[in-house]
């Protein structure tokens, strides 16, 4: 890990929301990229796997009442913000917080047509 070869152990969790970040606008590809879902679970298993599991677990209920996997997701992740805070106060938290509001702004488009979908 980053700490073991001299970095600070904050930069991890600022490390973490920029991989989000460079999957989401790639500068190699135009700055066209993914949503950033897959890539953030990646790097919640990173930070921390307790909150991984919590969002695994909140993912999954969520899942099946709304059918729907990205209102699932961002709303997992908005979760985990708070779990961070409770069980990792500090800069996991910000990432963790960093990422959700990352993850809402990639997914704004269809989560507001899902919105006005009758």
């Amino acid at each position: 890990m980053l700490a073991a070869h001299g970095w600070a152990p904050e930069a991890v969790p600022l490390c973490a929301v920029v991989v989000v970040i460079g999957h989401v606008w790639p500068l190699q590809l135009g700055w066209r990229g993914g949503k950033g879902i897959a890539t953030a679970v990646g790097v919640l298993a990173v930070l921390d796997v307790v909150v991984l599991v919590a969002v695994a677990a909140v993912f999954a209920s969520l899942r099946a009442l709304v059918r729907s996997t990205a209102v699932a997701g961002i709303a997992a992740f908005w979760f985990a913000a708070g779990i961070a805070l409770v069980l990792r106060p500090g800069t996991v938290a910000l990432a963790t917080l960093a990422i959700a509001v990352l993850l809402t702004f990639t997914h704004r488009r269809g989560l507001w047509r899902r919105r006005f979908r009758v």
